[in-house]
């Protein structure tokens, strides 16, 4: 990207968190995720795509980097006890689309450090589980851009584990009403037993899929 003026394009990234292709899109008959399955019909989606790192924080560095864990130094969770950072001397997204005139945000969940390799212009730490408090933020964050082309990373939480479950329980006034699966009904992965409290448990992982969307 050579320099930003008005005819440069934005771009809006949405990040789940823990989601497999576990979609319309992609072919599951179950799972109800109507707005996910609209953007995909306009757009691309990725038949071959993979995982680099079976870490949320690492994942997050990987993209944000275009580089590898064991290049980028951060093999495992930025927060808590854990401690892994990115190297100093990495460039990341924000940092180079800054350097061309682009406003960088970064709103909800992070997991990734130091600031000083990601240094997004507005880093908004608002409640992941919330659609309303996620809303406003990216609301005030297109507000204050204006016309000037921006990276803006929006990062929920769902559909990752929760203290009890999927985080149903959380806001759960903003989502209603929320599509309810039949743990009957839910396909079992083959590296899965098929029991009923495995069952119970993806049928919670889809309504948090459902979330989401």
């Amino acid at each position: 990207m050579a320099g930003m003026d008005a005819g440069r394009r934005s771009v809006l990234l949405i990040i789940a968190d823990d989601w497999s292709p576990i979609a319309g899109c992609y072919g599951d008959r179950v799972i109800r995720t109507p707005h996910i399955d609209a953007v995909a019909r306009r757009g691309v989606t990725f038949d071959h795509a993979y995982c680099t790192s079976p870490s949320c924080a690492a994942s997050r560095a990987n993209l944000l980097t275009g580089l590898y864990t064991h290049t980028h130094g951060q093999y495992g969770h930025s927060h808590g006890i854990h401690g892994f950072r990115t190297h100093e001397h990495v460039k990341s997204l924000p940092g180079v689309l800054g350097e061309a005139g682009a406003r960088s945000g970064c709103i909800g969940k992070t997991h990734f450090a130091p600031a000083s390799v990601y240094p997004f212009d507005v880093m908004d730490g608002s409640d992941s589980l919330s659609a309303k408090m996620l809303a406003g933020s990216v609301g005030k964050f297109l507000g204050e851009t204006g016309d000037r082309a921006f990276y803006l990373h929006v990062a929920p939480t769902f559909p990752h584990r929760h203290e009890v479950g999927y985080g149903a329980e959380e806001h759960a006034e903003e989502y209603a009403p929320l599509p309810t699966y039949d743990p009957a009904m839910v396909p079992v992965p083959g590296w899965l037993p098929d029991e009923i409290e495995v069952r119970r448990d993806l049928a919670g992982y889809y309504q948090a899929v459902s979330r989401f969307d």
